[in-house]
């Protein structure tokens, strides 16, 4: 579902017709009598709900709102297992624009990219590489199809509003959540951006709390920009909507349709892949503090493979000219699941468990179990343990993985976790070594250790850890990032992470950053990962209308060896030092936010996460996010 990049060129017409189908919409909606209640999590702004409605609202001012109920169960935020979680004004705040420019913010995450927005990217932290990292939209797990791993350039932040970053068994999960209506009024969003390379960014979204007698919710987004040096263009571009209907007080059903096309001219990599979900949910609350789900989800991925092309050769009669004709053939894949989850939030004690049936055409089909369960108590502090369960081509992989952390006493609270398993991705029938999705036979066997403490006290917060990781095998991530095809021999390493912030005497100024060092390098494990700098965050007025976020910051390591075999050496293939220093701020008054964003300030020509694929050597970028009432 691709649109000429030419309509998307002009941002200010292109907001005004966005916020004007938002007020023209509504008029022909009725509203209706319900029982179900928004979920609360959303929320669009630092402002209340009744500031954001005016009077003269389309909706009645005692409409009640429907929305996906949430499901309960959610982790504290003290596990150490919580890598970091983002609510909708913290993601607003980000100068990050993709989920991996979101996610590199971490301490310890390596994001490896083979160029600028929409080429193929992905994430490791820790070590945790092929086949140990999941992603979740609502619960519906978006489904590997081209690799051990989901390229992060097929999802979108866009329509987000809540991200965790979870440890869990030896993998890494990335939890989303997408925004619902939370007002009696509908209400749109814009963002819109532009800057160097060409680059221009438009989100739009338009959410109805009462739409047919249901919410609705709609989104279109484009990004795209010329990549480094203006020859290497790049598009991605999403489309998302949903539609839920109450049934009584207690159930829903909710069906919704996702879209996302990633188009790039980098060499030796595919063109173009289309990603789409279908999805279907019913959701029931029991009790107080209890909810099941039972879902049907459908992923269809294509692919315009630049390996497997035919090339011609056309001759102009007149001119003489020649002309190279390429022609791709696509790769199709298809997958479909089904299951069900249970959320239950009881006091002290929360858990989720989720059981989900994947099937493949082109690989096994693949059944797994997710089990969460956690207590605290708030003299002690809390516990929590996690197992799942993977069966594939008639074999079995178990991960599993605890973790505790005391209360505070003297602002020193001690937390550890140990995670531990088996995970890959079985694919005994392999593609041949020269195909773009490349898949590879192999599971790899692994601990992780993380043992330390946190401090905060007054203007400082400090977290540190020692970590130990062991893993048999490395697996590269199999896709259009690596396209690796094997696995290689894995060891074990001990190391420390440090992470914290300091206020200064100047109020919203502060020092942060973080310091990853292990006592050897290894594969996806350089020796050192650091980030850090100045920021500023401040909202000023009684009314907090006028907010500014700010940061001076650098991040880097050094340089990384990839699961990649090396045709001069034989073995890994290895990436350069990288660094570089960014800029950022934004200035929100009331619910519009004007931002400017530099990215690599002193120009190092050759930042590279994977070999030959250089990154854009500098942009600056600016744009608006801007949250409406209809």
């Amino acid at each position: 579902m691709t649109l000429p990049g030419g309509l998307f060129r002009s941002f200010p017409a292109l907001a005004l017709f966005w916020a004007g189908a938002g007020f023209l919409g509504p008029g022909a909606l009725v509203a209706q009598d319900t029982t179900l209640v928004a979920d609360t999590a959303a929320v669009l702004d630092t402002l209340s709900a009744q500031a954001l409605t005016p009077p003269d609202s389309l909706a009645p001012a005692d409409t009640v709102v429907h929305a996906l109920m949430a499901l309960p169960g959610h982790r504290p935020d003290h596990d150490p297992a919580l890598v970091a979680r983002w609510d909708r004004d913290l993601l607003l705040r980000e100068r990050a624009v993709t989920l991996l420019e979101l996610l590199a913010s971490q301490p310890g995450t390596i994001p490896l990219r083979t160029g600028d927005y929409g080429a193929p990217e992905g994430v490791v932290l820790d070590g945790m590489a092929g086949g140990r990292l999941r992603i979740f939209v609502d619960g519906v797990e978006e489904v590997a199809m081209d690799g051990s791993v989901v390229d992060l350039a097929q999802v979108t932040l866009a329509g987000i509003a809540s991200v965790e970053v979870l440890r869990a068994g030896g993998e890494l999960r990335i939890l989303l959540t997408t925004q619902q209506p939370s007002v009696p009024s509908p209400v749109s969003s814009i963002e819109a951006g532009t800057g160097d390379l060409d680059t221009n960014i438009f989100r739009g979204s338009f959410f109805h709390p009462n739409a047919f007698g249901g919410g609705l919710s709609l989104l279109f987004e484009r990004m795209d920009s010329d990549g480094r040096g203006g020859q290497e263009e790049g598009t991605l571009q999403s489309v998302w909507l949903r539609y839920v209907r109450p049934l009584g007080d207690r159930f829903q059903v909710a069906g919704e349709i996702r879209g996302r096309t990633a188009k790039s001219a980098l060499e030796r990599t595919v063109p173009e892949a289309a990603r789409a979900t279908r999805a279907l949910r019913v959701r029931a609350r029991l009790w107080e503090g209890v909810a099941v789900e039972a879902f049907a989800a459908q992923n269809n991925l294509d692919l315009t493979s630049g390996l497997s092309r035919v090339d011609s050769m056309v001759v102009d009669t007149v001119t003489s000219d020649t002309t190279i004709v390429v022609l791709y053939e696509p790769e199709k894949d298809r997958s479909t699941q089904f299951g069900g989850r249970l959320g239950v939030d009881l006091g002290p004690v929360w858990g989720q468990a989720s059981f989900r049936h994947i099937d493949r055409p082109i690989r096994a089909s693949l059944t797994r179990t997710d089990v969460d369960l956690g207590a605290t108590h708030p003299g002690l502090g809390g516990l929590s343990g996690r197992l799942g369960w993977d069966r594939e081509d008639g074999e079995s992989r178990v991960a599993w993985g605890v973790s505790g952390w005391t209360r505070p006493l003297l602002g020193v609270s001690l937390t550890a976790s140990l995670d531990g398993g088996v995970r890959g991705w079985w694919d005994p029938a392999a593609p041949a070594p020269d195909s773009v999705t490349a898949g590879y036979p192999g599971q790899s066997d692994g601990t992780f250790v993380r043992a330390g403490a946190r401090f905060a006290l007054g203007p400082i917060s400090v977290e540190g850890s020692w970590l130990r990781s062991e893993v048999d095998s490395v697996l590269p991530l199999g896709n259009r990032v690596d396209q690796g095809v094997e696995a290689f021999e894995g060891d074990r390493a001990d190391g420390f992470v440090v992470a914290g912030s300091v206020a200064l005497p100047v109020e919203g100024f502060a020092l942060q950053g973080s310091l990853e060092q292990w006592e050897t390098e290894g594969l996806l494990r350089p020796s050192q990962i650091y980030r850090g700098g100045l920021t500023f965050h401040d909202t000023f007025y009684p009314t907090g209308n006028l907010e500014i976020t700010a940061g001076f910051l650098v991040e880097g390591r050094d340089p990384m060896l990839l699961p990649i075999r090396d045709p001069a050496s034989g073995g890994p293939v290895r990436v350069p030092f990288y660094q570089s220093w960014n800029a950022h701020i934004q200035i929100r008054v009331v619910t519009v936010r004007a931002f400017i964003r530099w990215d690599n300030l002193f120009l190092r020509p050759e930042n590279q996460d994977l070999p030959g694929r250089l990154l854009p050597r500098t942009r600056a970028m600016f744009g608006v996010r801007w949250t409406l009432t209809n």
